[in-house]
C-alpha cells in the first residue's frame, strides 16, 4: 500500500510537471555551507573575483552556514537582509547578490524548488549622493599635486578612460608614440597583497586607445625620465623600485591631490572623464 501511494503521488507530480529528479543527497542533508563551498569550487573565476567571493561568502556564513539549504525561505532571506547594516549599502547589495546567485544555481540544479531570494532591487546599491565629475580645473590642480612619476597616470586615466589595473600593467612596448596609440591587452589585480597579471575584464577590453595629442609630449618625457629601456619595463611603478604600483600607494598621493583641489569627494573613477 505504501508503494502504491508513493507511485500515485509521483505519477501525479510527473503529470503536473512537478516531479524532480532525485539527487545524491536530499536537501535535508545539505547545509548552505556545504553547497556554497562546493558552488565556489566549481566556478571558473579570475583570482581577484574568487578572492572577493570568498570574502563575501565568509559574511554569508554568519547567517546561513549551518542552515539546511531547503530551510532558507523567502522570509528567512528577508529577515537576514533587514538585519544588515543599512549604512553600508554596497556591501549589503553585494552579499545579497551572491546569495541570490548561489540559491539560483541550487534551484537550477533542482536541489531546491526555487530560489528564495525575491527582494526587488536588493542586489543594487543606491548611491547616497551623486558625485560631480572632476573638471579640467580640478584635474590641473590634482595633477600638479601628485608626485611627478604619477602625473601622466592621472592624465591618461582622465582622457583615455583607462582602468587603474590597465595603466599599472602598461609597458614600454604598449606605447606607440609615433601613431599616438596605447595598446591595452593586459591588466593587473592584487590578491592577498600579490600582483596578478591577466587579461582585461572582457574581450572588449583588448583594444587600442588613442592618446590625445596634447598628452603625447608629457608621456614622451615620462618615458625618458621614469621608464627603463627594456621593452617590458613598466610605465608606472611603485616608489623606489621596478614593481607594480598598487592602489594603496597611489591613493595616499591621490587623497592629498584631491584635497588640494578642494574635491575630497572624488574617487579615481570620477576622474576618468573631465567635465567642461
Amino acid at each position: 500500500m505504501d508503494a502504491e501511494a508513493w507511485l500515485a503521488i509521483n505519477s501525479a507530480a510527473i503529470a503536473e510537471g512537478r516531479w524532480r529528479k532525485p539527487v545524491a543527497a536530499s536537501p535535508a542533508d545539505i547545509t548552505f555551507q556545504e553547497y556554497a563551498e562546493d558552488w565556489l569550487r566549481r566556478r571558473e573565476l579570475k583570482p581577484r573575483t574568487r578572492a572577493e567571493y570568498e570574502r563575501l561568502l565568509a559574511l554569508l556564513m554568519e547567517g546561513f552556514a549551518a542552515k539546511r539549504i531547503d530551510a532558507i525561505t523567502p522570509d528567512v532571506v528577508r529577515r537576514w537582509y533587514e538585519s544588515l547594516d543599512p549604512t553600508r549599502p554596497t556591501r549589503r547589495a553585494h552579499q545579497y547578490d551572491l546569495l541570490r546567485t548561489i540559491m539560483g544555481t541550487a534551484g537550477d540544479e533542482e536541489i531546491i524548488d526555487a530560489s528564495p531570494c525575491r527582494i526587488r532591487g536588493a542586489g543594487k546599491a543606491k548611491r547616497a549622493r551623486q558625485i560631480r565629475p572632476a573638471t579640467l580645473a580640478d584635474l590641473k590642480v590634482m595633477t600638479g599635486a601628485l608626485p611627478e612619476r604619477w602625473r601622466v597616470l592621472l592624465q591618461l586615466a582622465s582622457w583615455c578612460a583607462l582602468r587603474f589595473g590597465e595603466l599599472t600593467e602598461l609597458r614600454r612596448m604598449d606605447v606607440d608614440l609615433d601613431n599616438g596609440v596605447l595598446r591595452i591587452s593586459r591588466g593587473v589585480t592584487w590578491v592577498h597583497g600579490e600582483p596578478i597579471i591577466g587579461d582585461p575584464k572582457s574581450q572588449a577590453g583588448v583594444r587600442d586607445v588613442s592618446i590625445p595629442p596634447h598628452l603625447v609630449p608629457d608621456l614622451e618625457a615620462h618615458l625618458a625620465r621614469f621608464v627603463g629601456p627594456r621593452r617590458d619595463a613598466l610605465v608606472f611603478t611603485a616608489v623606489g623600485g621596478p614593481g607594480h604600483l598598487n592602489h594603496g600607494t597611489f591613493y595616499k598621493a591621490f587623497r592629498h591631490a584631491r584635497a588640494e583641489a578642494g574635491r575630497e569627494d572624488l574617487r579615481y573613477t570620477t576622474c576618468v572623464t573631465p567635465g567642461p
